[in-house]
């Protein structure tokens, strides 16, 4: 299990990511006063966190690509070095969602 949870390391963070954005602006838009600018700050925050997740688990993929291993462990990371760029991207994307409304 803890190979599976490297090789979706950054898909992982992107679930986290969408479900805390989700949250938040369903958040403020229950609260009475509005304050837009609390649930940007904690969205920002959690973006900061998702792609410091995300540049971790690439980091730690793209180094252990560099050594020479079976195919079944290249194979793990090589999925997690995807899925944390195919993260990385979505979760800067789903940033600006927030910043601009």
């Amino acid at each position: 299990m803890p190979r599976w949870s490297y090789a979706l390391g950054g898909l992982i963070a992107w679930t986290v990511h969408f479900s805390g954005v989700y949250a938040f602006v369903s958040l403020d838009a229950q609260t009475v006063a509005r304050d837009g600018a609390l649930w940007r700050a904690a969205s920002a925050a959690l973006s900061a966190a998702c792609l410091a997740a995300c540049v971790a688990v690439a980091v730690v993929a793209a180094r252990r690509l560099r050594r020479r291993r079976e195919a079944g462990v290249a194979l793990m990371d090589q999925l997690a070095l995807l899925g944390a760029g195919v993260a990385l991207v979505a979760i800067l994307w789903q940033t600006l969602a927030v910043l601009i409304a």
